[in-house]
């Protein structure tokens, strides 16, 4: 897992604007998962092929109490999936959450920093 600074971080996660509903907005969560900065496994090519080592895009996966409520608020239909044996949702944006069939929520997605927006995340069975 690669350290990062707190502007990226900061950067991230305040491009991830959910309408969670004015009560869940209100209430104060623990966010739990993982950041991976052009890991190898999630090079994202396309974009940092100009520019070679340049963090283009950070992806990123949350898990427990914050994917659910993202989950829950998803306008996108539930699908099944079976790698989760479970339901997925997945909006325009690329953002994944999935309920697998042990009732564990997850969510995916990436922040291009060239192209400053959501992309799709980093999610593999």
């Amino acid at each position: 897992m690669m350290t990062i600074n707190r502007h990226i971080l900061g950067a991230g996660l305040c491009a991830l604007v959910l309408n969670l509903g004015a009560a869940a907005a209100a209430v104060e969560i623990e966010i739990s998962g993982e950041i991976k900065l052009n890991g190898i496994q999630h090079l994202d090519k396309r974009p940092c092929a100009a520019n070679p080592g340049k963090a283009c895009t950070a992806y990123f996966e949350l898990y427990g109490e914050t994917a659910r409520r993202m989950f829950d608020n998803m306008k996108a239909p539930a699908r099944t999936d079976l790698c989760t044996e479970g339901l997925m949702k997945t909006d325009p944006t690329g953002l994944h959450c999935y309920r697998s069939g042990r009732g564990e929520y997850g969510c995916y997605f990436g922040y291009d920093f060239t192209r400053a927006r959501i992309v799709e995340g980093a999610f593999s069975c």
